[in-house]
């Protein structure tokens, strides 16, 4: 359903307001993940906060956006949104929209927020829900003087500035609990033990993820992504996973097994990377995404809690630092992993060693639920701040 209108306001449709640009994929020989070419949008996957932070390049462009466009998911997860900060390849997920001068960009940004639900209604297809250039253009938008969609702008960036001073209060509560467990980290780290090559004690792997293209993304196995989990998580039977249609042999060489160790290879944030967690147990066939790495510990060395913790430790941290790669994306190879010098105490205390940091996190943890539990009423103060601006009240 569309937001309710004030009652003086008239409507126009978008298409007339503005270029729309649907994606299109390249054919899947010109996709790279070595910077060649142009950078592809392919899903909301490829989406950031607010601008994109794509995975892939490809060397045979279809349909190009600009800076300042605004990027909308029309498949699968329809209604996200960024902000074009570059030229980009669109992929067959996303289409870009290029207002003209009658109509100003971020009154236009809002309004999509705002119609979000009403998009994701307008979705068809068996597999992937998915929106056509016609639903896009036929979206009716407040019809207003620039003057007015700007004075509405201005008020909805007021009203959002104020939500997200308490978006930084609770934020500035997280980085407590996250800089409690990294003293914890730091003091369990901090030993005259030899230390070793991570290399030393893995007995399989690292090896990358699983990539292919969105289109098989909706069914079939289960694929754990990089948002599934935090720096330092225990996964144990986790839902709510996205789906990815394998065949036999990707199931066999991606699956996922009690034991692994996941971390993340590369990302668009240096903090991001090097984030790992451990699986424990699994109800179903589950793989991980390309931007991931996996591995398995020797048992007999070392404990994978213990391993655990030390990747999220400062320690560890700051090796992750200092042999990042920086171009567009920050990123660690499997050599960098393998090379990462550990402390290897033996296995006694290195038992006592998880049991104080499991503690510690576990208290940790339980603070960050109460959290979460509060951010909902938060996302419900930005609807209605949009369905207010729109209503004519604000």
């Amino acid at each position: 359903m569309l937001p309710n209108l004030a009652s003086s306001w008239k409507t126009g449709p978008l298409g007339e307001l503005c270029d729309l640009i649907m994606g299109q994929a390249p054919k899947g020989d010109t996709y790279n993940d070595r910077g060649v070419g142009t950078r592809l949008i392919a899903g909301a996957g490829d989406f950031g906060p607010v601008t994109p932070m794509p995975k892939k390049w490809t060397t045979s462009p279809t349909k190009m956006g600009k800076k300042g466009d605004i990027i909308l998911c029309v498949r699968a997860t329809i209604g996200d949104l960024n902000w074009a900060d570059s030229e980009y390849c669109y992929g067959r997920g996303v289409g870009g929209i290029r207002v003209n001068n009658r109509i100003d960009r971020e009154f236009v940004w809002f309004w999509l927020e705002a119609c979000k639900n009403h998009l994701l209604s307008l979705g068809r297809g068996a597999t992937f829900k998915q929106i056509s250039k016609k639903d896009i253009a036929g979206l009716p938008v407040p019809d207003l003087d620039l003057s007015e969609q700007r004075r509405i702008v201005a008020r909805i960036k007021e009203c959002m500035e104020r939500v997200g001073e308490i978006e930084d209060l609770r934020r500035g509560a997280d980085s407590n609990r996250s800089a409690i467990a990294a003293a914890a980290r730091y003091e369990a780290f901090r030993s005259d033990h030899a230390t070793y090559e991570l290399s030393k004690i893995i007995s399989e792997g690292p090896t990358n993820g699983l990539y292919k293209h969105s289109k098989f993304y909706g069914s079939g196995a289960q694929i754990l992504r990089i948002n599934n989990f935090s720096s330092g998580d225990v996964l144990e039977h986790p839902k709510g996973l996205k789906r990815l249609l394998v065949d036999e042999s990707e199931l066999h060489r991606y699956a996922l097994k009690s034991g692994d160790i996941v971390l993340n290879r590369v990302n668009g944030s240096l903090d991001v990377v090097g984030k790992a967690c451990l699986v424990e147990s699994l109800y179903e066939p589950t793989v991980f995404e390309s931007n991931m790495m996996r591995f398995t510990v020797d048992q007999e060395r070392a404990y994978a809690r213990y391993v655990l913790h030390f990747l999220a430790s400062p320690l560890c941290r700051d090796q992750i630092k200092s042999r990042a790669k920086v171009i567009q994306q920050a990123s660690i190879n499997q050599k960098d992993v393998a090379s990462f010098l550990i402390p290897l105490p033996p296995m006694e205390e290195q038992r006592k060693i998880v049991e104080r940091l499991d503690a510690v996190c576990g208290v940790v943890n339980e603070l960050a639920q109460c959290a979460t539990d509060r951010l909902s009423p938060i996302l419900q103060l930005r609807e209605s701040i949009l369905r207010k601006a729109f209503s004519g009240e604000l």
